[in-house]
């Protein structure tokens, strides 16, 4: 299926799929293509900024450890009036949880909330269980007395 849906104000989720069709992402406004996978290239690297964390929808896979990176990368291009993609292979897990680890970090969501939120705007949200304990223990270390909360990495558009 080619959809991408809207998550939040400049944030949308797809699948590979919908990455791979330049209309409905000139039609959608995208700017920024967050790709959360392994074996995934840019489609289209000369029209949209990329950027690519590779890992592998396993349960084991330390995701968590990407969350505050790939939190600067869509806040950069969300400030800077873009619209940000972020998928893997099904748009099911690994982008999911990005998406819900950013919104925690942003909206100071919880775990539980965070992911409720996404699944209410996209249908097919279904973190594998490791990711969904990544994300609880991001939640812990995201509270107000965490230094996450203060510490943004900077980041530059990554173009492949």
């Amino acid at each position: 299926m080619y959809s991408i849906d809207f998550i939040d104000e400049g944030l949308y989720i797809g699948n590979k799929l919908s990455a791979g069709k330049f209309e409905l992402l000139k039609r959608t406004g995208i700017t920024h293509i967050l790709i959360v996978g392994n074996n995934l290239e840019p489609e289209f690297p000369i029209c949209f900024h990329y950027k690519r964390i590779n890992v592998w929808d396993d349960e084991k896979e330390n995701l968590r450890k990407h969350f505050p990176e790939c939190n600067s990368w869509i806040e950069n291009a969300i400030q800077n009036n873009g619209k940000v993609l972020v998928h893997c292979s099904q748009g099911i897990s690994r982008s999911c949880a990005v998406v819900t680890a950013y919104l925690m970090y942003k909206k100071k969501f919880t775990a539980i909330n965070a992911l409720q939120y996404v699944k209410d705007r996209h249908r097919d949200s279904n973190p594998n269980i490791g990711f969904i304990k990544q994300l609880q223990v991001y939640e812990k270390n995201i509270g107000p007395n965490s230094n996450l909360m203060a510490n943004k990495i900077g980041c530059s558009c990554v173009t492949f």
